[in-house]
Order: structure tokens, then sequence, then C-alpha cells
């Protein structure tokens, strides 16, 4: 087999290549899982280099094989113990070498294979490890001697000889000496083409894939991984590697299954946790959850480069750039030589607009590798996340200057040419990229997405401002009115920001998210409904789901005027609180009603200042975190609006686009210091909050905080706050006969204790007493205390207990309580409806139809209602809200369209009967028959005869309508 790469790699058999055809973005996936066998793992060979293969132990049993497997599963103290206890034999002295660079001692290891004798048969192994040690802290010319060493002492076609090769060939490659490199690398595709590699030699195999990828070979280097895991299943440097691959090709879903694997077998390896930290970071939502691994890593092996780079990483996507380049110069102590750390180091510079130390950061690295284009690949990571799209393709196109080959810049620059609307360009970008690398998943997905969606499926048509795409099935949907909003909202905003951004904007919706996705970012999960490349936004169609599209295109056509005025440079925070704002300001029912989570995350002290806000985005965990994040944000430019005014605001745009710090922003256009600013906005959060507040509250302890509860109830026996918790500890851990003795001492003590009354009202629901389950929780309203929650479980336990004016009652309190409970809303709408309470049913319909500006079912029932009651008024707030939400329901427009009739709106009210007929309603007699009204009282006699006509045709017993219709009365259209 001859692939792109001219490298010629033979699978061994079709059996082989069926088993190892775990193939990368084109194809079917084997799951890695399935090419880990369920056979037990072999014991590594005594003194074996990990990643090399050697024959079985010369004696069942050996401790210090036994010893190298426990070091592959991470029993690391175990394994500390047992060298102790062992003589300083070849053997162990490398197993605790390999050890000491597991745990980031790497002078540790280069001393225990420096002991090793030269006329040790294990000689060559210390070699290469000592050099791997000497990689690890930067000195490259020694870890070179010491590799050629090994190399020298090995056989010729030995495993030692093999990793060497490989080993020379990246440190040549690091240095920028390719030709050399691939040299290294063709004697392991040369040996396993010769069939000098078997194919039990799984670690062997894995210095083949390595050698394979190096070459840019990654189909081969795929499928040797795989062949090298089914001989070796469990060897976790193997999947580690096997995972990096997965990771350079953008694979996140390969790459996340493969480090899991590799976790199964070694969940301490600090290197397989930082591994999924950076996966994590890539993410939606991953952020806390990549923290976590880093802190687990760096607690075994506190050198580890890899963590302190993904910190870093980390850092710069929150724009804390002092962060970032101390966990730089942490990894840059350990090892200064390492590439990414500095090309890292650019990204800093970059992010500052210091473009004297960005020269002088971009120098430090083609020192080391006067070829490193993938420097400007490393950049552009960050550059992305600020939004700096027209850089993205200079720094691409800098990489090119460098290496025209580079395959990952031609994605960059493909992908970014896209996304600033040169699609002439972006596409012959995209071939490019492919013609060199057949197996970067996201220049796969947009090749697809293009020739097999796009080009098909999707149309374009134009107004003044703007150039717009949409599926060929919603342009009837869609035209109508997408050009006449979008027109209204650029009028506004441009009023608001006095600047017109130059046009067309392009306007791209999608009718399915992964479409959407793939457009946006290459790949098929971003997590979003809409995203702003300055110049182009993408967005979900109404098809791909219930979103309100309005919304989402005045916030994110705002964030073009944001970035025109920052020059891309407006914080994360910043613009997205302020286009959420400008939503708002377009139609009020268009606010998110957060409050009560972010009043939440702000007593439990999660709202970060002012400085950092980005990391609300950056740190949720969940979507209800990070809508959060946006109301927070919002509310924190509201805040700034009303205490400063908006000119203010846009003077704070501009000063972010001279390339000044949020700190100097805030003191240049406020005139006041951002801590000033921070403290006044939670002066001002706290006077919002105070209802919250004073509500009922319950904190459940986690079943882990029993023992403690236990421990202070004998120090405290008549405090019943501690018994109360200790129950709800209790039922926690299910174990319910100890909490009601819990609950029952401390109601012992304080009879009217709010807590105990809820922690005995869990019990009762436990065993089914739905009587004291609502007696408990009533318990607590007498007391004193209240809140939505409480009242909403007061009314489902009424409502079960056979009282449905109850159950009315507490609903009603709930809302009382928050009328932006949207849980409370639908409480009371059922109830109602269960009551047949008209008035109460159309009151909730309107409150959840604004609290849920995406929820069609509210709006549709809303309208039916409401064009039963004939409230004109009624109809046209509701119908002219619900073309967002549900433009593709006939049912919306023909409500509208008698409203507008109604209203003596008569050119919108025929607009509007036209779009239900284009629509296709299930009683089209209605919707011709309502247009013949209308073009009647036009004085389209003509046009409305033949509407008429069409009325009858459709429904015939709509004849009798016309007794209630003088106007079309005597028509010839009706005899």
């Amino acid at each position: 087999m001859v692939l792109r790469s001219r490298v010629s790699f033979t699978p061994r058999t079709w059996a082989a290549w069926r088993a190892c055809a775990a193939l990368l973005v084109v194809g079917s996936y084997l799951s890695v899982t399935s090419a880990v066998q369920a056979a037990p793992v072999a014991p590594a060979t005594s003194g074996a280099v990990p990643g090399a293969s050697s024959p079985s132990p010369s004696r069942e049993g050996d401790v210090v094989d036994v010893l190298f497997e426990r070091l592959n599963r991470g029993d690391y103290e175990a394994v500390q113990s047992a060298i102790e206890s062992q003589p300083a034999t070849a053997k162990t002295l490398l197993l605790a070498g390999w050890l000491a660079m597991e745990q980031g001692r790497y002078a540790d290891a280069e001393r225990s294979a420096a002991q090793v004798h030269r006329s040790d048969s294990l000689h060559a192994r210390a070699e290469l490890l000592r050099g791997q040690a000497l990689r690890a802290q930067g000195k490259l010319h020694e870890a070179e001697h010491a590799w050629r060493a090994g190399l020298r002492h090995a056989k010729t076609h030995a495993a030692e000889s093999y990793v060497a090769h490989v080993l020379l060939g990246r440190l040549l490659s690091d240095q920028g000496e390719q030709n050399q490199a691939q040299r290294h690398f063709r004697v392991l595709v040369d040996a396993y083409n010769s069939g000098l590699v078997a194919s039990d030699q799984g670690e062997t195999l894995a210095y083949v894939a390595m050698a394979a990828r190096a070459l840019g070979a990654f189909h081969d280097a795929n499928e040797a991984f795989a062949e090298s895991i089914a001989a070796r299943p469990g060897h976790v440097r193997t999947l580690l590697e096997w995972t990096d691959l997965f990771i350079e090709k953008d694979d996140r879903a390969q790459a996340l299954e493969t480090i899991e694997v590799a976790l199964k077998y070694n969940s301490r390896s600090p290197r397989a946790r930082a591994t999924l930290a950076r996966i994590k970071i890539e993410s939606p939502l991953g952020f806390t959850t990549a923290a976590t691994e880093l802190d687990a890593a760096l607690s075994i092996n506190p050198n580890l480069v890899l963590a302190h780079t993904t910190r870093a990483a980390m850092a710069l996507r929150d724009m804390d750039l002092v962060a970032a380049d101390e966990h730089l110069n942490r990894a840059l102590a350990i090892d200064p030589t390492d590439l990414e750390a500095l090309s890292m180091r650019v990204a800093v510079r970059f992010l500052a607009d210091d473009t004297a130390g960005q020269a002088r950061a971009e120098a430090a690295v083609l020192r080391l590798n006067p070829h490193f284009s993938r420097m400007y690949s490393i950049v552009s990571r960050y550059a992305e996340w600020e939004h700096r799209y027209e850089d993205l393709i200079r720094l691409a196109r800098r990489a090119l200057s460098i290496d025209k080959e580079d395959a990952e810049a031609h994605a960059t620059l493909a992908i970014n040419l896209l996304r600033t609307g040169d699609e002439e360009a972006g596409r012959k970008a995209l071939d490019e990229a492919w013609q060199r690398d057949h197996f970067n998943a996201r220049v796969f997905h947009l090749m697809n997405l293009y020739d097999q969606v796009i080009d098909p499926s999707y149309v374009t048509f134009n107004s003044t401002h703007f150039i717009f795409r949409v599926h060929k099935d919603e342009r009837k949907v869609l035209a109508p009115y997408l050009p006449k909003f979008m027109e209204l909202a650029y009028a506004a905003l441009e009023k608001h920001y006095g600047i017109s951004p130059p046009a067309p904007i392009r306007i791209e919706l999608y009718a399915t998210e992964e479409d959407f996705s793939v457009r946006t970012t290459g790949m098929p999960n971003v997590g979003v409904q809409g995203v702003c490349f300055g110049r182009v936004i993408t967005a979900v169609s109404p098809e791909a789901g219930p979103f309100n599209w309005g919304q989402i295109l005045w916030h994110e056509l705002s964030h073009v005027f944001h970035l025109q005025l920052s020059h891309n440079r407006v914080p994360r925070w910043f613009t997205e609180g302020l286009a959420e704002y400008e939503t708002t300001q377009a139609r009020p029912e268009w606010q998110r009603e957060e409050d009560r989570a972010l009043y939440v995350a702000f007593a439990r002290g999660d709202v970060p200042p002012l400085s950092g806000l980005t990391r609300a985005f950056t740190l949720a965990q969940d979507p209800d975190a990070l809508t959060a994040a946006y109301h927070t944000a919002m509310l924190a430019v509201r805040y700034v609006i009303d205490q400063y005014g908006m000119e203010r605001v846009i003077a704070m745009l501009k000063a972010w686009g001279q390339g000044l710090s949020t700190e100097q922003v805030f003191t240049e256009a406020l005139g006041v210091p951002i801590a000033t600013v921070d403290g006044g906005f939670r002066d001002y959060l706290r006077t919002r909050f105070d209802h919250f507040a004073r509500e009922f509250h319950v904190n459940i302890p986690s079943p882990e905080a029993i023992d403690g509860l236990r421990a202070r109830r004998g120090q405290e026996p008549r405090n019943a706050d501690v018994r109360a918790q200790l129950a709800l500890a209790l039922i926690s851990a299910g174990k319910y006969a100890r909490a009601k003795r819990a609950v029952r001492a401390a109601l012992f003590l304080d009879p009217k204790h709010a807590v105990a009354h809820f922690a005995l009202s869990r019990i009762a629901l436990e065993d089914g007493d739905l009587k004291l389950a609502e007696s408990s929780l009533q318990a607590i309203v007498d007391a004193g205390k209240d809140s939505p929650l409480l009242r909403r479980m007061l009314a489902h336990a009424a409502k079960a207990n056979g009282s449905l004016e109850r159950a009315r009652k507490h609903a009603d309190a709930a809302v009382a309580l928050d009328p932006d409970d949207l849980e409370a809303q639908r409480l009371r709408l059922s109830l109602a409806i269960d009551d047949k309470d008209r008035d109460t049913v159309v009151n909730a319909l309107r409150e959840i139809a604004k609290l849920d500006q995406h929820d069609r079912a509210a709006y549709r029932m809303l309208l039916a209602v409401l064009a039963r009651d004939h409230d004109v008024a009624g109809i046209l707030q509701v119908g002219e809200a619900a073309i967002y939400v549900d433009p593709a329901s006939p049912d919306i427009h023909l409500h509208l369209a008698n409203g507008y009739a109604q209203a003596d709106r008569l050119k919108q009210a025929l607009a509007e009967y036209d779009q239900a007929l284009v629509l296709g309603p299930k009683r089209p007699g209605r919707a011709h028959f309502g247009r013949a009204l209308v073009l009647a009282r036009l004085g389209r006699h003509k046009e409305g005869q033949a509407a008429l006509a069409a009325a009858f045709a459709a429904e015939p017993r709509l004849k009798a309508w016309l007794e209630q219709a003088p106007e079309l009365q005597g028509d010839p259209a009706g005899e």
C-alpha cells in the first residue's frame, strides 16, 4: 500500500488489515476499546524501555518484570518500596529510572541510567533512558549523544535500535533537520515492510506507528497503533501516543475514547491525566474537569511540561496573560527548549499587542528550529478564541512562508478565509489542505459540507446590507421576514453605535445543528446556536430546532458592531453581555430570566470579578452555568450603562481597539478603576437578590458529612440544627430509618425547625405518606419560611392528596414570590387547565411565552385561546413575537393575518394570508376566505373573487360564511 506520503507500509495479511482498520476521519471507525482485547496484559520485560518489545522474562514470576507492569499500572509507591528492597542490578536501576521519569525526577532518572555499566547487556537500554531524561530537561546535545551511544551498543534489528532511531528522528525534527530525521524514521517502516518486526512485538509496533506518523503516513500510523495494542493490550505509553495522533488530527471523539482506555489501565498516569485535560479544554464546558485533571497530574509529576503548558492554555483562554506567563515560565524552567511552550510565549505577546515582544519570542523559537512553521498554528489556537480572524489568515500565511507544505497552516488559512466570507479563496485553500493531509477532521468535514450539503441544497439572496444563505426548503419560510428584520436591526445598531460596518454582511442559517457546527468550527459539536466572525454570521435555522432566530441574529449582529469598534479586542464577557443587553432593548421578552441561578452562584462566591469575568464562561460546568454566565455579563454591562451611560460603553470599545488592557480601558473610559466598578456591581447584585436571600433554602450535605455531623452531635447534644443536617446527610446516603430518628430528635428540641420538617417531608415521600409530606412542608410555611420551590412541592403534594384548591393556592403563592419562576408558571397553567379556569390559562400562557423565548407550544396554545376570545391586541402582540420562534407554522401566520385584518392593517393581513398558504395549512379554505375579505376591502375585487372561489373549492361549507361577510355578498364567485 502506497500512501500520499510515499511511505510504503504493507499490512501482513488481509485479516490484519481488517483488524487494524481504525481509520482516521475517512471511512468507518474501529473503536479503540475493541482493539484492546480481553486477554490479560502480558508483563513487561525486565529493564524494558517502555515502548520497546523484548522476549518473555527468563523465569516465571521475575520480581522486576512484575514491578515494571505495576509501574505501567501506576502503582508508584509499591514500586518505590520494592526497589528499596531489591539489589542494585541493571534491571532495578532501569526500573528506578523509569519510575523517576514518571514522577518528573529527571535528574534522578539520568543518574540511575548512568549507573548501568557499559559492559552490561542492558547498557543500550540505559543509554536510551538516559537520553530521555536529558531530553526532558532540554539538554538536546547530551540527549543526542546518549541515543547515538544506545544505537551503537544495540544490535542492528534489536528493539533498542528501533527505539533509538525514533528518538533521534524526533530530536532532529525538533531542530529542523527534517532530511536526517526522515532517514531514522524510514528504518522502522522498512523493517516493518521487510517482516523484521514480528506481530507479537507490541511495543516495537508502537514505535513503527510513531515513525509512520512522523513521515505523514497517518493511516499507516493508525493501523500500526491498533496492531500494537492488539499485541499488547493496556500498554499506557502506546495509548498515549495514539491519543496524540487523534489530537493532531482534531479527532476529539477518538482521542477521548483512547485516553479513557489508557486511564482504565493507569488512572494515575500524569501524562494521561494532562492529556485528558488538553482534550477537555477544547470541549464545551470542559475547563473545570481539565483543572481537576491537571491538579492530579502535577501531584505525581510536578515537572510535567504538558501540564504546565495546558494551564497556560487555560489562562490564555481567559486572557489572563500574567498567569499564562507564569505557567510558561514553570514549563521552560524544566525544559527551556520545549517548542510548544516557546510558541505559546509568542501567543502571549501577540494577545498583548506587544509587537516587539512577539518578534523576540518568534526569534527564540526559530533559533531552535528555523523550519518550525507550527509555531504560528499554536498561536492561532488562541487568536481564534479572541475572534482575531483576519490575524489568523496572516498567521497561516506566515507559516506557509516558512513551510509551503504545512498542511495545518493550509487548513487554518482555508477555515478562516471561509469565516471571513472569501469563499472562493477559502475553498481553494481547503483543496490545498486536503491534498496534503487526508486526515484533518476539520478539513474533511468542511469539504463534505460544501460538496454534499451547501452546493446542492442551499440558496442565497440579498438585501441592502446582507447576503443570506438558507436551505432551499426554508427560503419560503424565512425570505419574507429575514431581510426586513436584519435591515431593521442594522439600522438600530448603526444609530446606537454611530458606525456602519462594511457591507455585505453574510448571514448563514443551517437546517441542522451539525451542519451549522461544521460550517462554524469544522467539527460537528460546537454546542451553541450562533457565532459572529466579524462580517460572517452563522446560526441554526428554525428547522434545526425550537430556537428564537430573531433573538440569536440580533445578538450576533451586535457583535459585528462591537468587533468593528474594538478591532476584535473586546473581552468575551463584555461583548456577550452587551449583545444580550441589545436583544433586551430590541424586544423586552428576549430578556433572560436567570436571576435565581445567578443568585445561587453569587451566594457561593462563584461570580468572578469583572477583571476575570470571562472565567464564568470558560469554567461553566453545564449549560445552566453557561446561561448564568451570559446573564451575569448582561447585568454587568447594564450596570455600567446605567451608571456611566451608553456613550462611555462605546468609548470602552474604542479603547480596547487602541490596544489598552481591560484595566486601562475602565480607567480611561469610565474614569474609575475596574475594582471600583466591580464593587458597585456587587452591591447592585446584593440589592437585586435581596428577596432571594430571605427565602427558605436548604443545603443538603453529602453522605461524607455523616461522621463529622455525628461527632458534632456528641459535642452539641441539644443543637437541633446539627440533628437536622445529620438527617439530610443520612437521606443522601439512603439511610431513611436512621434519618427518621435524627429528625424526631431535632423536632423534639425545636418543634418548628424548618430544615427538620423538610427532612421529614423527604422521608414521608420515600414512605409514600403524602399527607405527612404535605403537612411537613406546610409546617415550614407556618413557621414563617417560604420559597417558590417549597410552594411548588406543596402544590404537587396537595394535588396528590386530592385538593385542587390547595394546590392552586400554593402555585399562585409560588408565582407571587417569583413571577419569573418558569416551573411555577407551568404548574399554574396545568392546574388552571384541570380547573377549566380560562382567565388563568391565558395569563399563565402569556407569562410562559414571555419567560421561555423558544417555547413553540406555548405560543401556539396562547394564540388559539386569544383567537377564540377575539383579543385582537393580544393576537398582534403574541403573533408578531411568535414569528421569531415558529415561522414555519401556517397557523401562526393565519392567526396573525386574522388579527391584522380585524385591526384594519390590510396589507400586512394579506401578506400573512399569503404566507400561511405558502406553508400549507391543514384547512387552506379559511386562509383563502380571509384573503378574499381583505382583497375586497382593498378594492381588488377580481383577485377577491378568485380567492373566494379557491376558498369554496377547498372547503365548500365556507359558503355559509357569506351571510356574515356583506362585502362579499353578491360576488359572482359566491354563486
